[in-house]
């Protein structure tokens, strides 16, 4: 082994030039550092926010089998029924704000409230869509068809009544599709999908307690 120069017979230019090689290696260091600690910042934060989602989508589904919404489905469902009996027998009639009322809806504005929080980015899609699409699809179905019920309660000033809604339906139908590995113009339920949904709907036991 050759002995190492002392500090003092280096050069001017040369103890520069390894002063800067110090001091890159150094920055490189510490950008590595700063880099790991953002990526571990980062997987913390999104494992609090899906931690967050997950609780608040386990909120909306205590909310959704409760005593109360149980019974709002089961009034909404056998409202919905009625609407398309009178649909069938009465093609030409557009107004059922009398079979079902705004104050008959808190099953669609717990779906409005679901869909905000996911728009927001407060929720995370794939477990909205794993927890509510399969409801959230019929019930949209059964409000738009035969009758248009959101175009009706949107009438005059309300053009956002049930908007983030309908976008959550939107925004979940393709996602859906894509999951089932279908076209996106299949696999919706048909009428009959529909009349059975509502009727198991309208026929949910509802223990007081």
């Amino acid at each position: 082994m050759f002995p190492l120069p002392a500090a003092s017979d280096w050069k001017p230019d040369e103890l520069n030039a390894i002063a800067a090689i110090a001091s890159a290696v150094t920055a490189i260091i510490a950008l590595s550092v700063a880099a790991l600690t953002a990526f571990y910042q980062r997987k913390a934060l999104h494992h609090a926010w899906e931690s967050n989602s997950a609780s608040m989508i386990t909120k909306f589904v205590d909310d959704w089998q409760s005593v109360q919404y149980r019974a709002f489905r089961k009034r909404f469902a056998t409202q919905l029924l009625e609407v398309r009996q009178i649909k069938a027998r009465y093609p030409q009639r557009s107004s059922f704000i009398d079979r079902v009322g705004i104050v008959d809806l808190p099953v669609l504005l717990f779906f409005e409230r679901l869909a905000y929080l996911t728009h927001r980015g407060v929720l995370d899609k794939g477990m909205v869509w794993d927890t509510f699409f399969w409801e959230l699809e019929r019930y949209y179905i059964a409000v738009t068809q035969p009758a248009d019920l959101l175009q009706e309660y949107r009438e005059g000033d309300q053009t956002t009544v049930f908007r983030e809604l309908e976008w959550l339906y939107k925004d979940l139908l393709p996602y859906d599709r894509y999951q089932r590995r279908i076209a996106v113009e299949r696999g919706a339920p048909d009428v009959g999908n529909i009349e059975t949904f509502l009727k198991e709907e309208s026929d949910l036991e509802v223990l007081r307690v």
